[in-house]
């Protein structure tokens, strides 16, 4: 079997955080997950490969909504070709320091995989991946430690009673604290199972909010809550509280784009449009089809592969 050639590069230019250049990645054709499994959690969804098995650095890169990775703990992306099922396709993408980064297109569009792609969880078939900075990563699937829900957001980090009681207001979890037997110090059980969808969202946002990261990866971090608390965490938690940070934010919710610095376009594995949100309406093309079906209160079509596939996009989560 062919060595993995481990590639682990930074961005040439200082105010970039994440480069991607003309890169095409590839998952594992057999069983792969487009959402990393936290290592020492128990397994959801986990897999078994044939053929190679990514290395174990790479497995345990994207740790579910609170894995915290510094810069000598990012895993570098294996370049060797084998079984692999090309996902992304020739991906430009500079995401500055500092600016927050939006990612929307319809269900399978390949927002997840670019994610995983920067964790360093899929293959690198050609181009060029870069990265500069420590991440705080929060999925889709909240993950929660069979702790106090204050070791869940402190995530082995010292208590700092003033950074800790903003998280908790940036994070919509006061009122939440009130109806706790034992408020921050109550016991939450194993996976959150006493907790609602989204106050287990809520934790794991905390939790990334309190490590103080460099690069804040999203991937829909609101889909778990209604319109109102929504709308309280983006300009709070994200607008406000990470206003210096980089943050890549993968949503499903377009109204949240217009306040992003930059907005990424996918479709079928590619990015297809980018710039700000002004930029991509004036273009009037699917990225503007999207909004303004929903500023209108339509569902808008998206054609994928010759089919008309309906990509929901509504402001109220589920």
């Amino acid at each position: 079997m062919a060595e993995v050639e481990m590639i682990r590069d930074k961005p040439l230019n200082p105010q970039v955080a994440v480069e991607m250049m003309g890169a095409s990645l590839a998952w594992e054709t057999a069983g792969h997950s487009a959402q990393p499994t936290p290592r020492g959690t128990p397994s959801v969804g986990s897999t078994q490969r044939h053929g190679r098995r990514r290395p174990a650095q790479e497995d345990e890169a994207g740790e579910q909504a609170g894995r915290l990775l510094k810069v000598g703990e990012i895993p570098p992306i294996p370049s060797v070709s084998q079984r692999l099922q090309r996902t992304l396709h020739c991906v430009d993408l500079t995401v500055r320091q500092g600016k927050l980064t939006g990612i929307c297109g319809s269900v399978g569009s390949g927002k997840t995989s670019l994610i995983s792609a920067i964790l360093g969880q899929m293959t690198l078939l050609e181009g060029k991946v870069a990265v500069n900075g420590d991440f705080a990563y929060v999925a889709q699937q909240a993950w929660i430690l069979n702790a106090t829900l204050r070791d869940n957001i402190l995530f082995g980090k010292e208590y700092e009673e003033e950074r800790f009681q903003a998280v908790l207001s940036a994070c919509c979890l006061r009122p939440d604290l009130a109806i706790l037997p034992n408020a921050d110090l109550t016991e939450i059980g194993e996976r959150g199972a006493n907790l609602s969808g989204g106050q287990r969202q809520r934790i794991s946002l905390a939790r990334a909010l309190y490590s103080d990261r460099a690069i804040y990866i999203l991937d829909d971090p609101l889909s778990a809550l209604d319109a109102h608390v929504g709308n309280h965490i983006f300009n709070n938690a994200i607008k406000k509280q990470l206003r210096h940070k980089t943050i890549v934010f993968v949503t499903h919710q377009l109204q949240y784009l217009v306040d992003c610095d930059d907005v990424i376009f996918m479709r079928e594995g590619s990015i297809t449009e980018q710039g700000s949100h002004e930029d991509l309406m004036r273009l009037n093309r699917d990225y503007a089809a999207m909004f303004n079906n929903l500023q209108l209160g339509e569902t808008p079509f998206v054609e994928v592969r010759g089919t008309v596939c309906v990509c929901v996009c509504v402001c109220v989560c589920v």
